[in-house]
């Protein structure tokens, strides 16, 4: 799991916290069951069944609101720890019947300035321990959020909620809308979106710094009411190391356990059996009125299927002379049978090439062009079938040559796909710049997003040799493509035994020098059958445009939804009639304009579903602009950065050489269709943020060096000289 400490926190080990069996422990027993109480299960019981919650000082007083909870520290004036339950359904909206719409922040603004939130103060804080927004003004700190109203969009009261000063943190200037902004989108878009929902707890940390030999907090206040300014903050996902069969109480030390284990990819296993609690205490104190659970087994991820956790658990019948009782673990280890490599390294002996004949002829065989076709052998006789395969592979490589020229003047203009000169790049670029000119005229622009089933399996030969013949391509290219396809037969290979042969009458053979050409020719009198009644209004340049291709993958245009519709009605009818078939599962539609799409388009009978974002070519195309694909990029690289953390910490490979596995591995991944983006100050600032992060985890530099970026940079300008 992401180490999220690692990236705008501060890391910290320890163990578990206490509970005293008393009333409270009774209360805690009791399951709340939504089913069994008129009440709402709110997100604060949920959470405090699931992970429990660290346990409270004199000073912290907990806050429930609708989607959070809040622990606010009276003496410091801010929030101590604020724990979320981050759901899919309330983060994003995929389902095109949801009628939500997004929480315009307009709703939590301010009389004096509708650009800037309201912070509202809390009530149920006295007003001698309550902070205000005044202990802000005229300071270099900057107001973040712990729990960011981005995670509500689709609720007006949880949005407004995140704006109470309960949940505001004094910050440096630049680190709530980079370093912290950049962690949430990664549990937004990277955790939410694969797990379905995590929950998370995030806080401020005041940790010692070290002066003159002795370990001493040092933090600054704000205003009157001496808002205190923590030194680090956390996030930290707590589902995954812990189970469900824990104390319902951690502390501070606690906390930094979870953060261990995630760090180090571990799991605790004695809090994931069903045990009652005399099996989960493992300490007592001498007079037996105090339980705690303080003792654990902690185990690497990949060995958990390995544990039985119905044995995993304390056992406070045996007599071990101390109050802790003894935690039993059954671990059954399945040891793999290592099979003895087939492939033995050939060892050369490289000292033959000092004479100069053997260098001349292994020069000679290294950079020939030419190579028999196969060794002769007491002369024997060679047979057609001998020289069938290379044959074929000849024969096809010149008729793709042959078959090239023609195609470039018939395929339209539309199409990008195995074309020289063009790639998925150009593409993406163009459904963009026509996006953002419509958006800018404000005029409606309707996508549909083809996708055909095994489209390059259900080409059928017989109506590709007519398109042939059709396109005017010449008679004598056409027979040898058609015999080179029907002379090809196949058999099924089952339980050792051939069966029989027979002769495909469609698809194009995969790997084949021909393929591409064929298939772009199958699919253009497809489009040309479609559209030939059909009137665009959507035009570039005053010329009209239907449709931007590449191979099989389509964006359908169109200037409203009727029009829409026309259009994947005779895409729909032209298909079928040369036995392809739109996949209504795959294929979406997608709106650029003010009202949402009103009017049911069908495919095979089913509706197509409107969506907001579409990944097309790899790439997300949004009305939002090149935000949304940025931040999922950033999201992308930072996990592969994560993925390659054993390099990093080699020491035994140089700089340079990491160097160059980052920008080819790594920023490949981000500059992915990068010439699209439009940027402005603030992504300029995040992508730079990214980069610079990226570096510091390659040199392995923590955030407690306290090195700027300019000695970063400096650092790796000095390692690729």
């Amino acid at each position: 799991m992401f180490n999220f400490t690692r990236l705008a926190a501060a890391s910290a080990v320890s163990g578990l916290s206490t509970v005293i069996l008393k009333k409270q422990d009774i209360l805690n027993a009791v399951t709340l069951r939504a089913a069994d109480c008129k009440e709402p299960c709110y997100v604060g019981d949920v959470i405090k069944k699931r992970v429990g919650f660290p346990q409270p000082t004199a000073c912290c007083k907990p806050l429930r609101f609708k989607d959070f909870i809040v622990s606010y520290d009276s003496k410091n004036r801010i929030p101590n720890w604020v724990y979320e339950h981050l759901q899919y359904d309330k983060v994003f909206k995929d389902d095109p019947c949801d009628r939500r719409v997004k929480v315009d922040r307009t709703q939590c603004a301010s009389n004096e300035d509708k650009e800037r939130p309201k912070f509202t103060p809390d009530c149920r804080i006295h007003g001698y321990h309550r902070a205000d927004a005044k202990d802000y003004c005229d300071t270099e700190y900057e107001m973040g959020l712990m729990a960011q109203p981005e995670n509500y969009p689709y609720d007006a009261e949880s949005f407004c909620e995140c704006f109470t000063m309960t949940n505001i943190v004094p910050q440096v200037p630049g680190f709530n809308c980079g370093p912290w902004f950049d962690l949430e989108c990664y549990v937004r878009e990277k955790l939410v979106r694969e797990n379905k929902g995590v929950y998370v707890c995030s806080g401020p940390l005041f940790l010692p710094c070290a002066e003159d030999d002795k370990t001493v907090k040092q933090f600054d206040v704000l205003g009157d009411g001496e808002v205190s300014v923590p030194t680090h903050f956390f996030k930290e996902d707590l589902e995954g190391t812990c189970g469900q069969y824990c104390n319902q109480a951690t502390n501070d030390r606690g906390l930094r356990l979870l953060e261990f284990t995630k760090y180090n990819d571990l799991k605790i296993m004695n809090t994931f059996g069903p045990h009652k609690p005399s099996r989960r205490w493992t300490w007592h104190s001498p007079g037996g009125e105090y339980h705690n659970q303080i003792d654990y087994i902690l185990i690497k991820r990949r060995f958990k299927s390995s544990v039985n956790i119905a044995q995993t658990r304390s056992s406070p019948g045996a007599d071990v002379g101390s109050d802790h009782e003894l935690v039993i673990m059954t671990f059954a280890l399945r040891l793999k049978k290592n099979k003895k490599r087939g492939n033995i390294r050939i060892k050369f002996d490289v000292d033959k090439l000092k004479d100069p004949n053997i260098l001349t002829a292994f020069q000679a065989n290294i950079g020939g062009r030419f190579a028999p076709l196969l060794a002769l052998e007491n002369d024997q006789d060679l047979t057609p079938d001998d020289l069938a395969e290379t044959f074929n592979e000849t024969l096809t490589e010149e008729a793709s040559k042959l078959l090239g020229k023609p195609p470039e003047k018939i395929i339209a203009e539309e199409q990008a796909g195995f074309r020289p000169g063009r790639s998925t790049v150009e593409q993406i670029c163009n459904v963009r710049i026509l996006m953002e000119k419509y958006l800018q005229h404000q005029q409606e622009l309707h996508h549909v997003f083809i996708d055909f089933k095994k489209a390059f399996d259900r080409v059928w030969h017989e109506a590709l040799w007519s398109t042939m013949r059709k396109y005017n391509i010449n008679s004598n290219l056409i027979s040898v493509v058609k015999n080179l396809y029907n002379t090809a037969t196949s058999a099924v290979f089952c339980n050792n035994n051939i069966g029989d042969w027979f002769r495909t009458t469609v698809g194009v053979r995969q790997g084949c020098l021909l393929s591409p050409t064929l298939f772009n020719i199958f699919l253009e009198r497809i489009m040309t059958d479609a559209l030939e009644d059909q009137r665009g209004t959507v035009s570039i340049s005053g010329r009209p445009i239907t449709n931007m291709r590449f191979a099989d993958d389509i964006d359908g245009l169109a200037g409203n939804e009727c029009e829409l519709a026309s259009l994947v009605e005779q895409l729909d009818k032209a298909s079928s009639n040369f036995g392809m078939e739109i996949s209504s599962e795959k294929t979406k539609i997608m709106a650029n304009s003010k009202e949402p799409s009103k009017k049911e388009i069908k495919v095979n009978g089913q509706i197509l579903e409107c969506v907001t974002k579409f990944k097309y070519l790899g790439s997300i195309i949004t009305d939002e602009g090149s935000k949304p694909e940025i931040l999922s990029r950033i999201a992308q690289t930072t996990a592969t950065v994560i993925k390659l953390k054993p390099f990093w910490n080699k020491k035994n490979i140089s700089i340079s050489s990491k160097i160059r596995l980052l920008r080819s591995l790594v920023m490949s991944i981000f500059l992915y269709v990068c010439e699209s983006w439009t940027l402005n100050a603030d992504i300029e600032r995040r992508i730079r943020a990214m980069e610079m992060r990226c570096y510091r985890r390659l040199l392995g530099i923590s955030y407690k060096d306290h090195t700027t970026n300019e000695e970063v940079s400096r650092r790796i300008v000095n390692a690729t000289c």
